[in-house]
Parts: structure tokens; sequence; C-alpha cells
């Protein structure tokens, strides 16, 4: 008999057939239940339709076989893009096959719980009966499993078997598969130039093809969006990567995500522990043959680059100047090196003759050909100057800020103060970082003269260049440490000066410069030119009129609807708001946000471990024990309040010094917390929740009602109760109701007796009076909030990525 013959809309059949295993039925029946919990909140009837699907759902659903087909009997279809989109209809007949397939979903939903439950009869022969008709989806490895049990011991029995291997066929279309894939492989590598492929184009081709078999329905997405998913996530594995090699590129990136199957831990862990040398051997030297190389050959190049050096200058003294300059310093930059590892050496000592001699020696012996005769007193000093300053300034030295030091003065008028000046530009503290630096390594504001650290200059603009949005903003580009005006004589060579450096500093990082160009447009612009709001819509466009009101505005190239004055996404909460209220109301409730919708649901539905370096969040869900351990920390707690279990057999211990249950598994929970307050009746809690403004008959209709003798909630037996319409045991009931009282953030005091409410401030070390009345008990407990009572934990939103 079949059970799923009756579902007429859906693929119910399918989907049985291709993910459940005969010898497997509770694991995988849990799995395909765990898979299509997301679709239980699309088809709720209570619930807004969200115009996108986040790709969380998306790649849930996508681990099993023709479970994403469901998606279109709700109205989502798959875009262009890669995202299942909702289609809104007016058709009678289309909202009608729909609210059909709601109810379909539902039912084989039901029938699901029901198989794992053991009510649905002949379900395992059902399947068993399904495994003799040819197989599309089935796993290889059980069909071995069930041969191997069937098949005999015997040697000879074996042998009479042999020509009947089973899956032979599956087997056979298997090896044909693998050999068209690694023959449309070779093909697809082969550059159109008939030359040898690069190393990076196979690797990155190789990331594709993993990619669409690991992924198989991102095939239909096109290579161009799994090329941007593969370089998101070699991003991600960079920005996690301490150790970054610039001489390969990402082809080291490529090469770790190839070995560990797209597992971006395990490919983390080889960068840190055993990173690929991706480098080429050294090519073998081959003999070179004689040269051709004549004098008369080299005379006319020669000549050509002897006039420009002497092309505007003196003919007699610009080769020399030039060469004096420029080679003799460059040659001399090793001396940086053992300046800095002569100081280290001596670190420790106070600064006497016999250091100052090495360095004396160290600088005299290569410098003094270059600098003049006249040297000695100005080596000297500059000696005492480098002996002087910390080692630490001297990290980040250079040739440059010796060849300023010794410039800058000439050899017959050395300047008095040159040994103060040399130590000053030696050691120069950055006002951000307080660390000491070099000159060279110091970098001074245009309009103010103010300094601070290369590192901590590049540090500021990299954050201030994002904040760039009008003209009045343009005064933070000025300095670090203060908004300066930029006058009109100046502007230009200011902001020349500042592209200049913008330039230098961020040659490697394209994006800054970018936002850098397009944030300076949208500053210097006309105010009635305004930018999409769309973030994939490049345009600008004018807005044709002179007001200031807040009114929706559409972009003429995208269609876009977005408010004229900040331009976000256009909701009608915006009457009535200014674009500061209106930026923050939709970081929470844009409806057309997925990820905004996932963490509303969550912060209903979720619990997040209290331990500070894990933080995962879980889906809480009704009934069962409170004591819960987090599975990637192993942390106890609460799934309420989140307060911390201490259990003596995992040495945890409780740090209250007179608490009595030191030797037992226990909680201090809060006071408005399930586990304090279930005593209580539950007349007396729904009064407390109506006298705060809380519907209990509007929460209650938004749960699922019983369907049969058992209580709705996943894993309770008991039977629904009448009190609360068939939608809860007594037991849940209580629980659903005190979850309220949590999530409203009310204080229980009613639902205590005097004598339980006095008890728990003496459990909590807190004086009490004898004899205090019942309003004192609670005026007491006002006072001490924060002490005795706990609030829902938000949770922050979900970001893609």
């Amino acid at each position: 008999m079949n059970p799923f013959s009756t579902y007429r809309i859906i693929n119910a059949e399918e989907i049985i057939e291709a993910n459940i295993r005969p010898n497997h039925i509770p694991e995988d029946i849990d799995g395909l239940l765990n898979v299509l919990l997301p679709v239980t909140y699309i088809t709720r009837g209570d619930s807004q339709r969200a115009s996108s699907l986040h790709s969380n759902v998306i790649q849930k659903l996508s681990s099993k076989l023709h479970t994403l087909d469901l998606l279109k009997h709700f109205g989502y279809e798959l875009d262009r893009k890669g995202n299942y989109t909702y289609r809104s209809t007016d058709s009678n007949r289309e909202i009608t096959l729909r609210e059909n397939a709601t109810n379909e979903f539902k039912n084989f939903y039901n029938d699901l719980r029901r198989i794992k439950e053991g009510s649905l009869d002949d379900f395992a022969e059902y399947i068993r009966n399904s495994r003799e008709r040819p197989l599309s989806a089935y796993s290889d490895r059980d069909a071995d499993e069930e041969q191997q049990e069937q098949r005999p011991n015997s040697s000879s029995n074996f042998r009479s078997q042999s020509s009947l291997l089973p899956n032979s066929s599956t087997v056979t279309a298997g090896n044909e598969k693998t050999s068209e894939t690694i023959k449309s492989f070779k093909e697809s590598i082969v550059p159109r130039h008939a030359g040898r492929p690069a190393h990076s184009f196979i690797r990155r081709k190789l990331l594709l093809l993993l990619y669409k078999q690991n992924y198989p329905h991102s095939i239909e997405f096109g290579d161009e969006l799994i090329d941007e998913e593969i370089d998101q996530r070699v991003r991600q594995l960079k920005q996690r990567d301490g150790g970054q090699d610039a001489s390969c590129g990402d082809e080291v990136y490529f090469e770790c995500l190839i070995r560990t199957n797209f597992d971006k831990e395990a490919a983390l862990d080889i960068l840190r522990h055993n990173r690929p040398n991706l480098k080429p051997p050294p090519e073998p030297e081959t003999p070179r043959g004689p040269t051709t190389t004549t004098i008369a050959r080299s005379m006319h190049p020669l000549q050509q680059q002897w006039k420009l050096l002497n092309k505007d200058t003196d003919e007699n003294t610009a080769p020399q100047l030039l060469l004096h300059e420029g080679d003799e310093w460059k040659n001399a930059t090793h001396i940086v090196t053992a300046i800095i590892k002569l100081r280290q050496q001596y670190n420790t000592r106070e600064v006497d003759e016999h250091i100052v001699s090495k360095m004396y020696r160290l600088i005299y012996s290569e410098l003094s050909n270059v600098i003049g005769r006249q040297s000695v007193l100005k080596i000297e000093l500059l000696a005492y100057a480098l002996c002087k300053v910390s080692s630490n300034s001297l990290e980040h030295l250079s040739m440059a800020d010796i060849k300023d030091i010794l410039r800058s003065s000439s050899d017959t008028e050395i300047h008095e103060n040159f040994q103060d000046n040399a130590i000053k530009s030696l050691s120069m503290e950055c006002p951000i970082c307080t660390e000491s630096y070099p000159r060279s390594r110091m970098e001074t504001m245009f309009l103010c003269g103010h300094m601070c650290c290369l590192t901590c200059a590049r540090d500021y603009y990299r954050s201030t260049i994002q904040q760039i949005r009008d003209p009045q903003a343009l005064k933070k580009l000025t300095c670090y440490d203060e908004e300066l005006e930029i006058a009109d004589d100046v502007k230009l060579n200011f902001f020349q000066y500042l592209g200049s450096k913008l330039n230098q500093w961020f040659t490697d990082e394209r994006l800054v410069l970018d936002a850098y160009h397009e944030n300076l447009f949208l500053a210097t612009r006309d105010s009635q030119i305004k930018k999409c709001g769309n973030s994939r819509c490049t345009s600008f466009f004018n807005l044709h009129n002179n007001n200031n009101r807040i009114v929706r505005a559409q972009c003429p190239h995208c269609q876009f609807q977005q408010c004229q004055q900040c331009c976000r996404k256009w909701f009608d909460e915006h009457n009535g708001m200014s674009c500061e209220q209106y930026a923050e109301w939709l970081t929470d409730n844009d409806p057309d946000d997925p990820e905004v919708q996932l963490t509303k649901y969550l912060n209903t539905a979720g619990m997040v471990c209290p331990n500070d370096r894990c933080k995962a969040i879980y889906e809480y869900k009704p009934g069962g024990c409170e004591h819960f351990t987090c599975k990637q920390c192993r942390t106890e707690f609460c799934r309420i309040c989140s307060a911390l279990f201490y259990n003596p057999e995992h040495n945890t211990v409780c740090p209250r010094a007179d608490c009595s249950l030191k030797r037992t598994l226990h909680a201090h929970c809060c006071l408005n917390c399930y586990r304090e307050i279930r005593d209580a009746q539950v007349d007396e809690i729904i009064t407390l929740l109506t006298n705060h403004n809380v519907n209990v008959t509007e929460e209650l209709r938004q749960k699922p009602a019983a369907t049969g003798l058992e209580c709705p909630v996943e894993g309770c037996k008991n039977a629904p109760s009448m009190a609360c319409e068939n939608r809860f045991c007594e037991r849940c009931y209580k629980e659903f109701l005190c979850l309220l009282i949590w999530r409203n953030e009310i204080e229980p005091w009613e639902l205590y007796p005097d004598h339980n409410l006095r008890q728990k401030f003496t459990n909590a070390g807190v004086a009490v009076v004898e004899n205090s009345t019942r309003e004192v008990l609670i005026q007491l407990a006002r006072q001490r909030l924060t002490q005795f009572l706990g609030k829902p934990k938000k949770i922050p939103r979900i970001r893609q990525q």
C-alpha cells in the first residue's frame, strides 16, 4: 500500500523514495523533517511572504533531493540572479492551487511526524518495495549494504553469484559519467592559442568543477555567479590568514580549497601549519652562446642616454651629481641593517664611549666618501644620536633619515643643535598610537602641520573616507585632530596633495580609492543630484524640484522606489518619520529583507549560548527539560534565562559561598524565569499577563491546533487541553504562558506567596526585616531589579555571507 498516493500537487512520493533508506528510516526521517522546517514557516497563513528567501534556507533545502521543487508551489521562482523571489498573483486559479499545495504540504509534514513516532502503518514495507523499482537517486553504499546482508558466506556461492554484481548498471553509468567529466575538463583548460595553460587557470577551472559537484543545484545559476561565490570564499580565507603570501597571489588559497573540498576550517589549518609552496623550481641554466655585442653597436645607445642626462643641466656637473646623489647613497643602504643590529646588541647598556665609537666607525667606513672630507664631527654627533634613541624607534630607520640628517647643514657650518635635532628626527612620537618613529615614517597634515605615523594616517583616512557624504564632512579630511575649513584659494592644492598621498598609501587597496572618488563627488555635487539607493544601480538622477520634503522618488534608470532625501528604499512607514528614525526602523523591520525576517524569528524562538567566546544560536523548541548543553562549547545553561548550570561532575563550581546546592546539579535562575514561576496557577498567570496588556488569546491563536490525540509540541505525548483550544497540553500551555512573561519583561511578584518571596531574598543574601509586609517586599525587589530579574537577549542581525 502506498501511503503517499493521495498527493496530487506536491511531489511527496519522489521526496520519500529519494531520501529515505530502508535500513536508516529513523535518522533519514529526522533529517528530512529538519530540512523541511523552513517550509512550515513559509506556508503559515499568518506570516507575510518575503520578497526573496535567505540563502541559508535555499542551501538547507538543496541538501535533500526534490525538496527545492516545493517552493514553486508556494509562489517562489528562481530568477536570473540565482535568488528565489516571490511572485504575487491575482489569478483565482493560481491562488487556489497555492492554497491546496499548502494544505497538502501540511498533511505531508504531519505524515512524516507520524512515521517518526511509528504510527504510520506499513511504511517500512512500502520503502522496501519501492527499492525494487528502477532507482534514480539511491545511495550505492546502502544498496551494497543490503546485498551484503543477503550474500552467503561460502566462497562457492560467491563465485556462483559473481556474474550478478549489485548496482552494476549504476557503477557503469558512474564510470562513464566520470570519464566524460574528465574529458570535458581537459577540453576546458586548453587555451585558444594552443599554448600551455597557466597553473592558476587550471586551479580556477578545477575549483569551478569541484563546486558544481559539491553543490549540484548551483549549475543552473551559471558560471559567473559561481565564480563570484568562489571569490567570496577566497576573500574570507584571506582575511583570516595572518601570513599572506603576496608572491603567489590567490593561487595558494585556490590550492587549499581544492585539497580540503571547500572546507574553510581545514583550509585555514593547512595555511597555518603546512602552507603550500607554489613557487616553481628554478629553471636549469643553459649554456650561453658567444656574445654578438660589439663596441660599435653599443656607442649609439650610450650617446642617446648621455644626452638625456645632460638635458637642461650643466654638461660638466650633472652626471657626477646624479651618480653622487643616487647610486652612492643607494649602494650604502645595507648600513641601516647594521646600525639596527648594533643598537639592539647594546640595548640594555648605558651609552658610553665604547658604543659610540663602534657606531662611529661603522658609519664612517661606509659614508665618509659620500658626505665629504670634513664629515668627522657630523658622523660623531650622528653616532651619539643613534645610541641615545630607543631601539624600537630604529626598527623603522631608513637611508632617507640618515641622508636628511647629514644633509641638514653644510660641512663648514654645523649647527650647534645638530645633535638634538638628529635625536628629534630619529624619534618622533605619534600622538595617536604614542609609538616613536623616524621622520621618514611620519606624515604631515597639509593645512595645519599636525603629524602622525604612516600607519595611523592610513587607518584614519581609510575609515574617514567612508563617512564623506556632504560638503560639511569634507572637513574631516583636513586633519585627524581637528576639522578645518578649506579656503577656496587652497582647495585645489589640498585635494591634489591628498589625492597623491592616497594613491601612494592605497595602491593595493583599489576599493578605498574608488570609495574616495565616489564620495568626493557625492559631497561636492549639486544638492538636487541624488545617487540611486539601489545597491545594484550605479546611476545618479536629478530631483527637478527644490523642496526638502520627505516624499517618494523613483530612479529613472532602474525604477527603484526611494526617499528623495535619504535615498533609502521606500515604505509607507517613512511618512511621519525623519530619515534617521526611518533608517533605524528599517534595520529591524524591513519586510523585504530575509535577514531581518530571520533575525525577528530568532528573537522570538531562539536562544544564545551565554559563553562570550561561543555565542552559538539555537532554535528554542517548547517541551522537555530546560537544562541545555551547547553543542559547540559544552556550556550548560537554562534555555529560558541563560543562567549557568553548575555540575560537580564536570568541575563547574557554584561561585556563591552560602549555596546549599553545591554538590548537586543546579542553576540560580532569574525570578521571572519559567523554572521559578511554574508552580503558579494558570489563572494567576493569565491575569498577570492581561493586566500588562498582553492579549493571551491572540498569542495563542498563532500556534497550530492539534490534529490528533497528542499535544502538537514536538516530542510531547500528553493529550491536548480544551483550556487552550487543543493547541497545547496543560504542561506546555503553562510553559507557553510563562514564556510570555519572560519575553515581555513583566515583573512576576504577584505570582509569589509572601513566604516564598521572603525565601528568595534570603537565598540571594539580601537582608529582610522580620514581619515585613508584601508591599515592602515587592518594593525591595524593585530596588534590586538587575539582581533578581533577567531580560531576553536580543540576537544580533544575521548577516548573509
